[in-house]
This record gives C-alpha cells, sequence and structure tokens, in this order.
C-alpha cells in the first residue's frame, strides 16, 4: 500500500513537534496508516466491544488477545498477505525512550528496545514496559489512554458524554499510581463479587423453586402413584395386544395377496371360455347364413347378445333365444330349415356348446367366490391394519402420560434431606458473600471519597483551560461544570457519587448555557471539537511535562467555512513545536479551509514540507488516482497557492 517515491522506498514519517499532515485521497491508505500507528502501540490485544462510538458502560476494561482474523487486519488489505511487511514505531512515555518493530501479517514483535538497550521480543515484554514507563496497572488501561485521549478515529469514543469512561481517564491522569491501581482493584473485587452473589442468588432461586415442587409432589404423590400404576397396566395391555397384531399382520397381507392374485386368475379363466364360446356362436351364426348377408349376421348377434332388436329398439329375449337354438341346431334363423353345410368339420354339436355353458357357469361361480373371498381378506388385513397403527399411536400417547407422572412423584426422603441441605449451604455461601460484597462496597466507597479529593485539585485547571480551548472552537458561550456522577457498580448496591465533568452551552433558544447532557444535543461540528476541546485540557493538565499527542483521523466533516478557520486555528494553537505537542491529522483533498488554514498556520508552505506526507506521491495509486493525477495534484498544489492559503 505504501511502496514510497522514487527517492526512498516505504513510508517513513518523522513526527516532530507540531502539525504533521497526511493528505490523500480516498483508498489510498489515511485510515490504514492511523490504525497501524495505533496497534503497534497496543500489539494483539483489544478491550473487547470497544471499538464503536457506544458508550463504555460496564465493558470488561480487560485487555484480551485479538482474533486470528482481526490479527490479519493489514494481510487482508493486500494480495500477498503482507508477509514481509514490518512496521517500526519510536515514540517516548515520560523519560524513556521505546522503540518496538513488529510484522504486519500477524502484529507479532521482531524487535523491541528501551533506552537503546534490547529487551526480549515478545508481547509480554512490551507490556512490561508499557506498565513500567507509563505507571499504568495493565495493558486495559493503556488501551483506554489511547482510545480516549491520543487516537481521535473515524468511530469517534466521545469522552465527555461518557461518565463512565470520565471516571476511568480522570482516575488513570490524575491519580498516583497505587491510588489508581488500588481504585481498579478495589472496583474489579466489587465487580466480581457482584457478579458471583447475582450468580449464587439465581442458583439458590432455582433449587428452592425445585424445592417447592417436590414439597407439592409430595402432598400429591400417593394419588400419583395410583394413576401411574393404572396407567401402566393399560399400557401393557396395549403392548401385548400391539405384540399379536405384530405377529397376525404378515400372514394377513399374505393372505389378502393371495386371494387377490386367485380372483384375478378367475377372472382370466371365465374371461378366455367366454370368448371361445363367443367364437364359436360366431361360427354357427356364420353357417346359419349361407348367403353371406353380413348385416343379417349382425342383427342376429346383437339381439342374440342383448336380448334387444336393433330395428325397432323393443326388448325380445324370447326371440333371441328361439334364434340362438336355431343357430345351434345349424337351421335358418328365418324359417328354420337345415342349412348344415357337411363340408365345415370344425362345427360343434349341441351337446358341446352346452358343455361350454356348463363350464362358463362353473368359471363364473368360482370367480364370484374368489372375488367374495378377496373382498373379506382385504378388509381383514384393512381392519388389522388399522388398529395397529392407531394402537401404535396410544402406545405413544400412554407412554408420555407414564413419563409425566413419573416426573410427579415425589423425591425419596434421603433426596429431600439432601436438597435441603444443599440449600442451606447455598444460603449460607450466599450470605457470606453478600457480607464480602458490603465490606469490598465499602472500602471501594471510601477510597473513591478519598480519591475524589485528589481529583477534585485539578478541577479549575481542567475547567480553565478547557475553556481557553473551547472559546476559540465554539461561538456559543460554554462551560465545563464539575458534576459528580452517580452510578453502581454492577447491578446490585447503592448508588456511588464518581468524578465527572459535563458541559454545559448557550444557544439560539437558550441565552445562558445550559446542560448538554448528550452528543446529539450538540451539532456534528461542535460535538467532534467539544470533545477534542476536553482531550486537549486534559493532556495539557494531567501530564508531568504538560505535553502530549493527537491523532486525528478526518476532522473535515461537518464545517462551515467560518468553523474550519477556528477549528484549524485551535488545532494548530495545541500543535504549537514550542509546546513540544505532536498533532497527527490525517484528510482527503476537499474543499473548504480547515487543511489551507492548518498548513498556513503551521508554516507548512509546500508539498515538499517533510511534515507533509503525501499520498499521492507514496501510496499504490488507485484507479481514480491514475486516470485523474493532474486534477488531483493540481488541487494539491492549490493549498498552498496564495487563493487557497488563509489569511
Amino acid at each position: 500500500m505504501f511502496p514510497g517515491g522514487s527517492d526512498i522506498q516505504g513510508l517513513h514519517i518523522s513526527f516532530s513537534p507540531g502539525l504533521t499532515m497526511i493528505l490523500g485521497a480516498n483508498g489510498l491508505g489515511k485510515t490504514t496508516l492511523v490504525t497501524i500507528l495505533y496497534r503497534m502501540c497496543t500489539g494483539p490485544f483489544e478491550i473487547s466491544g470497544l471499538s464503536g462510538a457506544s458508550a463504555l458502560g460496564n465493558t470488561n476494561l480487560q485487555a484480551s488477545k485479538l482474533s486470528f482474523r482481526d490479527r490479519r487486519v493489514f494481510a487482508n488489505r493486500v494480495a500477498d498477505g503482507a508477509r514481509n511487511a514490518y512496521a517500526s514505531l519510536e515514540f517516548s512515555l515520560g523519560t524513556n525512550h521505546v522503540r518496538v518493530v513488529r510484522r504486519l501479517d500477524t502484529l507479532e514483535i521482531m524487535e523491541l528496545k528501551l533506552n537503546g538497550e534490547n529487551e526480549e521480543a515478545s508481547d509480554e515484554s512490551f507490556n512490561s514496559v508499557i506498565r513500567s514507563c507509563s505507571g499504568l496497572p495493565n495493558l486495559g488501561d493503556w488501551i483506554l489512554i489511547l482510545r480516549y485521549l491520543v487516537f481521535y478515529f473515524e468511530d469517534r469514543r466521545a469522552l465527555i458524554w461518557d461518565p463512565t469512561a470520565q471516571r476511568q481517564i480522570l482516575r488513570l491522569l490524575l491519580l498516583p499510581s497505587e491510588s489508581s491501581i488500588s481504585w481498579a482493584e478495589s472496583e474489579r473485587r466489587v465487580l466480581e463479587l457482584d457478579s458471583r452473589v447475582r450468580n449464587l442468588q439465581a442458583a439458590l432461586n432455582r433449587e428452592e423453586q425445585l424445592e417447592s415442587r417436590a414439597q407439592v409432589k409430595l402432598k400429591v404423590g400417593h394419588t400419583v402413584q395410583e394413576q401411574l400404576n393404572e396407567e401402566r397396566g393399560i399400557y401393557q395391555t396395549q403392548i401385548q395386544r400391539f405384540e399379536f397384531l405384530d405377529e397376525l399382520l404378515p400372514s394377513a397381507e399374505s393372505s389378502r395377496e393371495e386371494w387377490r392374485l386367485r380372483s384375478l386368475r378367475s377372472e382370466q379363466d371365465v374371461d378366455s371360455v367366454r370368448r371361445e364360446l363367443e367364437r364359436l356362436q360366431l361360427n354357427h351364426i356364420a353357417s346359419a347364413y349361407p348367403s353371406g348377408n353380413v348385416t343379417a349376421r349382425y342383427l342376429a348377434t346383437s339381439i342374440i347378445s342383448s336380448n334387444e332388436c336393433m330395428t325397432c329398439g323393443n326388448d325380445v329375449p324370447e326371440f333371441a333365444q328361439l334364434l340362438s337354438h336355431r343357430i345351434e341346431q345349424l337351421k335358418c334363423v328365418m324359417c328354420g330349415s337345415d342349412v348344415r353345410d357337411p363340408d365345415q368339420v370344425d362345427l360343434i354339436s349341441e351337446q358341446d356348446f352346452e358343455d361350454f355353458e356348463n363350464r362358463l357357469l362353473k368359471l363364473e361361480v368360482a370367480f364370484e367366490e374368489a372375488s367374495l373371498r378377496r373382498t373379506e381378506v382385504e378388509k381383514e388385513f384393512d381392519d388389522v391394519m388399522g388398529e395397529y397403527s392407531s394402537l401404535r399411536m396410544t402406545i405413544a400417547q400412554s407412554r408420555a402420560r407414564i413419563s409425566q407422572l413419573i416426573q410427579l412423584l415425589p423425591p425419596n426422603e434421603q433426596s429431600l434431606q439432601k436438597q435441603a441441605a444443599e440449600i442451606s449451604q447455598l444460603r449460607g455461601r450466599l450470605a457470606s458473600l453478600k457480607e464480602n460484597l458490603e465490606e469490598a462496597r465499602k472500602k471501594f466507597e471510601d477510597q473513591v471519597r478519598e480519591d475524589m479529593e485528589v481529583i477534585v485539585t485539578y478541577r479549575d485547571d481542567i475547567v480553565r483551560e478547557f475553556r481557553d480551548y473551547a472559546r476559540d472552537f465554539l461561538f456559543e458561550p460554554s462551560e465545563l461544570r464539575w458534576a459528580p456522577h452517580s452510578a453502581r457498580v454492577g447491578q446490585l448496591g447503592p448508588l456511588v457519587d464518581f468524578p465527572a465533568f459535563e458541559f454545559e452551552m448557550a444557544g439560539s433558544d437558550f441565552p445562558t448555557p445550559v446542560a448538554r447532557t448528550g452528543p446529539d444535543q450538540v451539532s456534528e461540528s461542535q460535538r467532534e471539537f467539544v470533545d477534542l476541546a476536553f482531550r486537549m485540557a486534559l493532556t495539557k493538565i494531567a501530564s508531568e511535562s504538560r505535553v502530549g499527542s493527537l491523532v486525528i483521523d478526518a476532522p473535515e466533516s461537518s464545517l462551515d467555512a467560518v468553523f474550519s478557520k477556528r477549528a484549524a486555528a485551535v488545532l494548530v494553537r495545541f500543535a504549537n513545536p514550542e509546546l513540544q505537542n505532536r498533532v497527527l491529522v490525517t484528510s482527503n483533498l476537499v474543499d473548504g479551509q480547515l487543511i489551507p488554514k492548518m498548513l498556513a498556520d503551521a508554516g507548512i508552505l509546500s508539498s515538499s514540507d517533510s511534515r507533509l506526507v503525501d499520498l499521492l506521491r507514496i501510496a499504490t495509486p488507485t484507479s481514480a488516482t491514475r486516470l485523474l493525477a493532474e486534477e488531483y495534484r493540481e488541487v494539491m498544489e492549490n493549498l498552498f497557492a496564495p487563493q487557497g492559503m488563509a489569511e
């Protein structure tokens, strides 16, 4: 992302006292650069839930290691996974000088020096150096200072409207190290005991509910046992019947299939003999019409088969029987004369016809019996299958009722006594914990009151410095007022007064300053610069050398032309090299007076000034900066042109 210019590879910045400005376009890595600076100071550690703009609240302030994915935040931004990328940072804590080198793909330490002497290259050694040089008790407090005082990211964490964060920052900045550590330990002790008391109280409540249910079960136990015995008897009968049906079902299904097959075969036999008889009848009809009259044959055949005359439509069964008789005797269907042809040897006698008809009749009777038996066995199978399925559901319901009744059975006397003893132990432990919690609360409250007396000695100086910065930031009269904040430590216990400041400001509807208790009660630009004024005031008062650093990512949003000039003047005043403060500001090349005014007031008169980091020259270009390179370069140069510079 930062290959460097033609004269030198990589990115090299010297943060001299005063202002350092990082300028570029979208996508060139301004926020990435600020994040690298932050991660060089924290390594692969963070306070869980601290990112974002929400209030600190009851966030656990212990630092924990980032997940593997979060540790690869920089590796995921470049194609080669940043496997050969590293960064080094040198910074001072009081009179101590620290140099740290980290891999950017894993944030692993490659080199660590304290005052020029090599230290073990490990996170444990780095954390130890930070604690000893800063006087802070742990890494979590170091991260709080960075987040709420030094780094002003795009996801701003407002300090002035977060009383919980204020009390932690005021503790870290204004109390002696021993008092700050003692406060943190006492508060942590209260929070731990508070959590244990709530968890144990919840466990005791559950056990007492179970005991209450057991007592209810004991009262109804005899009735429940009778119901259970009855239900088990019914269940056993159901199981026996189910097992009988389970054995019967295969034979019932086999019988059903057997009679289905018999019925089908019998039907086929009837159909076969019937077709043969019809063929013989047709042959006889043909013989009865030696002239070959097709129409006469058709009419005779229709009458014989349907007993209906197709000529007049009347029902004539007697005539149909007569025709059949004449045909069987090979006589003319009209006059009854003998028309037998001695050459037709395949014709059968009247007796043969009768034999065929008797055979057909027997087969039809057999088919009817088979169909009847098939219907019976199919019904038997359906009945068995229906009872089998219904009984399966009934058995499942019986099991459920038995299970419910078992749960209603009272425990035995030994179990009840054991349960009562455990509840008694829980009550004793809870009472002891509550006593310890009360002692811890009392100790912490006493300590906070003592430490408040120390913090309040800085009150007027902080108010004065804030007024000095805010007066130049804002047009409306504003004040910082000492307003201790009452809050509980944990979820139980009384309210405790903690050190805190409250912001007041006049407005179009308020001629005198009134409390602005939330960031939504001021404009977006006022919100950011009020919080910056508070940070500046704390930095100036709390630091032993009255020197500090600010890293501000993209402060130019939502500023009108007049307000931009005032904001630029205040930021540059804080960044006065004579005060030894350091201010790092990143910005896009945007219209407006903030950037030109800051550059002019800081004496940065050209893009070649070492205090200006030109990402258009150093960073890997985006498609936009590559295609519009001349326009971006013109905008950059216009920042230093007479018409672009603020007066």
